[in-house]
């Protein structure tokens, strides 16, 4: 199974921390919407194994302090969606949220 490691080399980010998102991400099993953690580590940094999404690309940059407060999206650097792609991937946000929430969890990113 291909996968992609993430890891965290400082404790603190402009929005939020390393062992809240770790910790979050070790409880996402079980939900289609959302990327499967398949390995956590605590040392020598924290880090994990997901599942490797073919063909994805981030849409922006790494947030910093100045960009954590709106997003800057690169104009050309994507193919747009569809109106059927973007109800689809609103479907799979409003699966995933409603699956966290069921669980009383919340994603500070979907706003």
């Amino acid at each position: 199974t291909p996968v992609a490691c993430k890891l965290w080399s400082a404790e603190l980010f402009s929005d939020g921390d390393a062992r809240g998102e770790w910790l979050m991400g070790r409880l996402t099993g079980g939900c289609a919407s959302l990327v499967r953690t398949l390995a956590a580590w605590e040392t020598p940094s924290l880090g994990m194994a997901v599942e490797l999404l073919e063909g994805a690309s981030a849409v922006g940059g790494p947030p910093s302090f100045a960009s954590v407060t709106r997003d800057a999206f690169v104009e050309g650097k994507h193919a747009r969606l569809t109106p059927a792609q973007a109800r689809e991937v609103a479907r799979a946000v409003a699966r995933a949220g409603a699956w966290l929430h069921a669980r009383g969890l919340a994603h500070c990113d979907i706003y």
